[in-house]
């Protein structure tokens, strides 16, 4: 088969064969060996049928010119098989050893199936590329047809090589390419691009490698089953048979002489640069919405609302005081509450008990101990608890015996206000707001009173009526009552 190498300068095209054939040499070096050890054991049925070893036959022509050649072969023939060749092998050695185990078919027609075991294939390396020193290679010869069966051709440069560079040559040895595999021949062509090739040579490739170095990183492979005019277009390396990532190991460097100076530099593109950039910004935002607070993420990812730490005392306080005197008779009535786990409980204990959810009627009564004669005693508060309903409120004024007194909304004395309000109020008139009445309009009225009682407890709630004008020499009060 004719492998074709394509590829711009430094593009490892070189690297790339180079290492093809450090393989095959690998496996020539491990096979000399293993035939060494066939031969021992053929050996045997070497000398049974040493006759047959002796003669090697071969056809020619075909239809009735057809015609057997018989090849005397030397006792000697084989005898190179007990070797290992540590130095330079023979060129001949894939033929005779494919001679051998044709000779060994014919005995099995003949005699019958025998058990030879078959030698495996050895095969030698032409080539000129620079310097190559991969163990047992030969230079490239002019004409290839010289070479022996099942050798492996390397040419480098093709384009510079006589007779492939003259495209218009018909030379033999271009036209004898058509029929390099009845020899068991392989060639491996090395050249810029397809162009530079022979026409009949590019006609006969049946593999194309070629090798690119985008932005002068880790050399890319493009495997083709024929030759390519154009294998860098889209459509081609869409269409290659494979592709695949080419790296050459170091020691590959050191069998072959590549150039003087590496000017070669990777390259970074600028969408590189742009996704890098992107990439850092994706993950800020990652990191900023995961680890600080953030109602969207949390709603996303199911996470439970934290009380913050930074919640005031009062409001703590607040929630701590209402958690702890949660009444579960009062707030589970409420349509809000229905789901807290409280109030779950509380239903099903009235569903077990077979209770009912209506509000029951308040029995309890506070039993204390209370002495009328006593009004003023304070000891009843000790054991009644009460919820505060009335704050004191300034109702009015009362003078008596030239001492003003003013009093609260339930007629208690307010001590703390001064004459001189009073006087303002009851002398001229002038009466404070009251911010805390209820919304109704309530009369004002004043007049002169006589024998006002000085227990009166609640003045504001009694109708005052003006006293007659006899009555006003005998202890004059003077009042406002609202």
């Amino acid at each position: 088969m004719l492998h074709l190498v394509t590829g711009t300068p430094g593009a490892s095209k070189t690297a790339f064969v180079v290492t093809q054939l450090d393989k095959l040499e690998r496996s020539n070096f491990i096979n000399v060996r293993k035939n060494k050890t066939i031969f021992e054991f053929n050996k045997p049925l070497f000398e049974k049928f040493k006759d047959e070893f002796l003669y090697y036959s071969y056809e020619e022509g075909s239809g009735s010119a057809r015609k057997t050649i018989i090849e005397p072969l030397a006792e000697d023939y084989f005898l190179f098989l007990n070797e290992e060749f540590d130095d330079l092998r023979p060129d001949d050695y894939f033929k005779k050893t494919t001679r051998y185990n044709e000779i060994v078919d014919r005995i099995n027609d003949i005699h019958g199936p025998q058990k030879f075991e078959l030698l495996q294939p050895v095969r030698t390396i032409y080539t000129n590329i620079k310097a190559c020193k991969i163990p047992y290679t030969r230079p490239l010869i002019h004409d290839w047809r010289d070479a022996p069966d099942g050798s492996v051709i390397v040419i480098d440069e093709i384009q510079l090589v006589e007779p492939y560079k003259n495209k218009k040559s018909e030379d033999p040895m271009i036209m004898d390419l058509t029929i390099h595999r009845h020899r068991g021949f392989d060639f491996y062509i090395i050249t810029q691009a397809t162009r530079y090739l022979h026409p009949a040579v590019k006609e006969l490739i049946g593999c194309h490698y070629h090798i690119t170095r985008p932005w002068g990183w880790t050399p890319k492979v493009y495997q083709y089953g024929s030759a390519r005019d154009n294998p860098n277009a889209l459509v081609n390396k869409i269409n290659c048979e494979a592709k695949f990532s080419f790296k050459p190991a170091d020691r590959i460097f050191t069998l072959y002489k590549s150039t003087t100076i590496n000017t070669h530099k990777k390259r970074i593109p600028k969408f590189i640069y742009f996704i890098g950039a992107v990439v850092v910004v994706m993950a800020g935002l990652f990191y900023h919405f995961a680890t600080k607070d953030n109602v969207i993420y949390d709603q996303v990812t199911g996470k439970p609302t934290q009380p913050k730490a930074n919640q005031t005392s009062t409001t703590t306080q607040a929630a701590t005081t209402t958690k702890s005197e949660f009444n579960a008779d009062t707030e589970c009535r409420k349509a809000a509450n229905v789901e807290k786990p409280e109030c779950v409980k509380w239903f099903s204990d009235i569903t077990k008990n077979g209770s009912s959810v209506a509000p029951a009627q308040q029995t309890t009564t506070d039993q204390v101990s209370y002495n009328p004669s006593k009004p003023y005693d304070d000891q009843i508060q000790e054991t009644v608890s009460y919820q505060v309903t009335a704050k004191p409120v300034f109702s009015g004024c009362v003078k008596k015996n030239g001492r003003y007194v003013a009093y609260t909304q339930q007629g208690t004395i307010l001590h703390d206000v001064s004459s001189s309000d009073c006087k303002k109020l009851i002398d001229q008139g002038d009466r404070p707001f009251n911010y805390f009445a209820d919304a109704r309009t309530e009369a004002v009225s004043t007049g002169t009173l006589n024998n006002v009682p000085t227990e009166q407890t609640q003045p504001n709630k009694q109708q005052l009526q003006p006293v007659k004008a006899e009555e006003k020499e005998q202890k004059p009060i003077t009042a406002v009552i609202s």
